[in-house]
């Protein structure tokens, strides 16, 4: 015990000092290396499990990158809209045959047109069961559509006129009538968007086969067309009584069963003289019969009903929207300090609607022939994007563990909002347009969720409501190069150089094969954008800012450098003074 009270006491002497000061130093140094090599780790980690998004790579038509993307080195969250065709399907071959591409899954957008709305068809009033003579006179049908745009909701009512009335040859031995049968809206109010997938590609990258339902209503009333779908697009010749032969196409079709619009249809029907109600029924959004091409039979006085598929021939006319046109604008004072600026440039207007986007009409090439007769699209099957969310963790690798399922549709959004390494999947989802000020600058609260309207040359699109094959988009379009987009998907692992470098190295060959655009997305982020609208305010919306997890890694290693550096020279520094 003295000796070492002795070396303690030798400790207050300038040499002691020198070799406690030394003694400090190092432990503190370890203590440092430890803290930096533990936090090195935990951000590598975290870094690795949002560095691979849903896709490594996205390939584009020559000339898609806007001004605004090449300045900001992003991806427009909405990069689908207006984007048809301008890559081939012989490009779209070279590039599944470059070494260390697992998968290339194509998208071709088709375009927009109005389609048969659901029609309601008071059956049971015209069967002998229900003694139809009960029925007989006019009904009024009153009808009342409601859409709501985040900013206002849009009304739309009207009046009709049914009638039940005998049949002149049925009658007097089997009491049998006629009823009526009205569609639930007008139909430049109901919206087809079509795009067509490679269905192999789409449900490796996407899980789409887990989101797939096969609706019985579609095997009714099919037998004339259900031969036809065994290629796509597949001509038929036939023979009809009272048509001379002809030409029949059909293309299978998926309906995305969650619907993008805000919208409620109410339906009443009174009959007149007594005003009596016999019959109403409101539509929401999500309702399983709100099909189009559809027949929902009301088949008892109780109101019972069953859906009906009744196929109807298509017109060979879509319309094809163009890109919207930006320009970077100095940001106000309101918005967030580095805040990227840009005004959405309007056309015209449609009513009371701004329009931001010219308009193509376009006409199948095989309609224009002289044999062609009917075109059918037929579904085939459903699927729910909303259930699709949750399908592969492709489409979101972030989302919480412990997370239950379902979501609210709000925390839904949130999810998809704040998702850290979100990439565009406007196939699916609608991009988050949330408006936030006012023209002068007032912030909205709360902030409002703008929505799609049935101005299709809006502001904002939906995501397409039905799927086709690449083969019948593709015929459909009438031209070779109808492919919109090309979300690659590189054989990589961990975050490490040689993954990015062999991710570089497809990318760069891609392009020496193709000459098509391209963008790596592993590492990317989505970056706020505020958006002005003409007459609206200042919406916020989430661009995609690519290679954001490499420059974190880069920033933690700078960081960690100038630390070490930091604590060697304050070493240095004292075994100077000592």
């Amino acid at each position: 015990m003295g000796w070492l009270w002795i070396r303690f006491r030798r400790w207050g002497t300038p040499r002691g000092s020198s070799v406690l000061g030394l003694l400090s130093i190092a432990a503190g140094l370890v203590l440092f290396l430890s803290a930096s090599n533990t936090l090195q780790v935990t951000s590598d980690r975290i870094l690795a499990y949002y560095w691979r998004s849903s896709y490594d790579i996205l390939v584009r038509p020559r000339g898609s990158h806007s001004i605004l993307e090449e300045k900001y080195n992003l991806v427009h969250a909405n990069f689908l809209s207006g984007a048809v065709g301008g890559i081939t399907r012989a490009q779209l071959e070279a590039i599944r045959s470059i070494p260390g591409v697992v998968l290339a899954a194509p998208v071709a957008m088709v375009g927009y047109r109005a389609t048969t709305p659901l029609v309601i068809d008071m059956l049971y009033m015209s069967q002998p069961r229900y003694h139809p003579e009960q029925y007989l006179g006019r009904y009024r049908i009153e009808r009342t559509q409601r859409l709501f745009d985040g900013i206002q909701e849009h009304v739309y009512t009207d009046t009709l006129v049914g009638e039940v009335r005998p049949d002149p040859e049925m009658w007097a031995d089997f009491r049998l009538a006629y009823s009526f049968s009205f569609p639930i809206a007008p139909r430049g109010t109901w919206i087809l968007f079509l795009a067509g997938i490679d269905p192999e590609a789409e449900a490796s990258l996407t899980g789409l086969n887990a989101a797939l339902r096969r609706g019985s209503s579609y095997l009714e009333n099919t037998a004339a067309i259900s031969k036809l779908l065994s290629h796509v697009p597949q001509r038929r010749e036939y023979y009809s009584e009272g048509l001379q032969k002809g030409t029949v196409i059909a293309f299978p079709m998926l309906l995305n069963r969650h619907s993008a619009f805000v919208i409620t249809h109410t339906v009443e029907i009174y009959r007149e003289g007594t005003n009596e109600q016999v019959w109403a029924r409101i539509f929401r959004a999500q309702d399983p019969d709100l099909l189009p091409n559809h027949f929902l039979e009301v088949i008892s006085p109780g109101g019972a009903t069953q859906l009906v598929y009744a196929p109807n021939p298509e017109p060979c006319s879509f319309d094809l929207p163009a890109p919207i046109r930006y320009r970077e604008v100095p940001p106000p004072p309101f918005l967030p300090e580095g805040a990227i600026a840009v005004e959405a440039v309007p056309i015209g207007t449609r009513g009371e609607e701004l329009v931001f986007r010219d308009s193509l009409k376009h006409t199948t090439p095989y309609c224009t022939r002289p044999e062609f007769n009917e075109m059918y699209l037929v579904p085939v099957g459903e699927f729910n994007s909303e259930e699709l969310f949750y399908a592969t963790p492709r489409i979101l690798r972030n989302i919480p563990i412990g997370t239950t399922y379902p979501l609210s549709p709000q925390e839904l959004e949130e999810h998809v909002r704040s998702t850290l390494n979100r990439l565009p999947f406007e196939t699916y989802f609608l991009p988050p347009v949330i408006l936030k000020y006012r023209e002068d600058g007032v912030p909205i609260h709360p902030p409002q969720m703008l929505r799609p309207s049935f101005n299709w040359r809006g502001y904002l699109t939906t995501p397409p409501t039905a799927l086709t094959t690449l083969e019948g988009a593709c015929f459909l379009l009438g031209r070779e190069d109808c492919i919109s987009a090309i979300r690659v998907v590189v054989d990589v692992q961990g975050l490490d150089p040689q993954a990015q470098a062999r991710i570089q190295r497809v990318a760069e060959e891609i392009v020496r094969r193709t000459g098509l655009e391209v963008d790596i997305m592993v590492g990317a982020s989505p970056r706020r954008v505020f958006v002005h609208l003409p007459g609206i305010g200042w919406a916020e919306e989430l661009w995609v800012q690519k290679g954001v997890t490499t420059r974190v890694s880069r920033g933690f290693r700078r960081a960690d450098l100038i630390l070490s550096g930091v604590v060697f020279l304050v070493a240095w520094l004292f075994l100077l003074n000592s």
